[in-house]
C-alpha cells in the first residue's frame, strides 16, 4: 500500500476522532490513549519523510533504492547527468551508468536533470502462472518513481521507475502526456550497463526458434 494513500485516509478520521472528543471533554481509556499516540508518532514520522524527500529532490541528492530482504541496493545519482548502480550482497554489481532517452524533435532526457518527485511504495501480493513450475507465483517488491525536468528543455519531464526484488532488478522510463510530446519518434535510448570489470559471458544455443545471426 502506498504511504500517502494510507495516510490519507487514516490521518482525518484520527484527528475527527480525536478533536470532537477533547471538544467534548470525554476521557480515553488507557488502550485509547496507547493507540492515538501511536498513530501520532507514525504520522509525525511519515511527515518528516515527506520533508525529507522534498528536501532530497531540491539538493539534488541521490535516491535509493533496497529489496525487500535488504540484499539489493539501486542508487540513483541525482543533479548532472542521470546514473544508476546496482550492490548485491555488498558486493557492486553495475558501476554508475546514464539513464536517457533521445528523440527526432531534437529533445535529449537525461544529461542535465533536475528531481520534481520521489515515491517510494512497496508490493507484495500474488499472480497465477499458466506455464511453469509454480502456479502461484509471489510479486514482492519495493519500487521507487522519478518524475524529472531537463534542465536544456524547460516545459518537458519525464519518469523513471525502479522495481527492486530479492533476485533481481527492473526499470522503466515513463513520458507524461505533455505539449511537444504526442507523437515523437525515438532515435536513440542511451540507457548503460557498466559491469566493473571484463566478465565472460555464456549464451545459450537456439536451434530453430529464429533465424538470423
Amino acid at each position: 500500500m502506498r504511504p500517502n494513500v494510507f495516510a490519507a485516509t487514516v490521518a482525518p478520521a484520527c484527528f475527527r476522532k480525536l478533536l470532537s472528543a477533547v471538544g467534548r471533554r470525554i476521557q480515553f481509556s488507557r488502550s485509547q490513549v496507547f493507540k492515538l499516540f501511536w498513530v501520532t508518532m507514525f504520522l509525525a514520522l511519515l511527515v518528516d519523510a515527506q520533508f525529507t524527500a522534498a528536501e532530497a529532490a531540491e539538493k539534488g541528492m541521490p535516491q535509493r533504492l533496497e529489496s525487500p530482504d535488504g540484499q539489493i541496493k539501486v542508487l540513483l545519482s541525482i543533479g548532472g547527468q542521470l546514473e544508476y548502480s546496482v550492490v548485491v550482497g555488498g558486493r557492486q554489481i553495475l558501476k554508475p551508468a546514464r539513464l536517457g532517452l533521445e528523440f527526432r524533435q531534437g529533445l535529449t532526457f537525461g544529461p542535465e536533470v533536475r528531481l520534481l518527485k520521489a515515491a517510494y511504495w512497496t508490493n507484495d501480493s500474488t499472480w497465477i502462472n499458466p506455464v511453469g513450475k509454480n502456479r502461484l507465483v509471489r510479486d514482492h517488491y519495493h519500487e521507487l518513481d522519478l518524475i524529472f525536468s531537463e534542465t536544456d528543455f524547460p516545459g518537458h519531464t519525464f519518469g523513471v521507475s525502479f522495481r527492486a526484488y530479492n533476485d533481481g532488478v527492473a526499470f522503466r522510463y515513463e513520458l507524461p502526456d505533455q505539449p511537444g510530446l504526442t507523437n515523437f519518434v525515438l532515435l536513440n535510448e542511451l540507457t548503460e550497463f557498466a559491469f566493473p570489470s571484463n566478465y565472460p559471458c555464456f549464451l545459450g544455443q537456439q536451434k530453430g526458434g529464429f533465424d538470423g545471426p
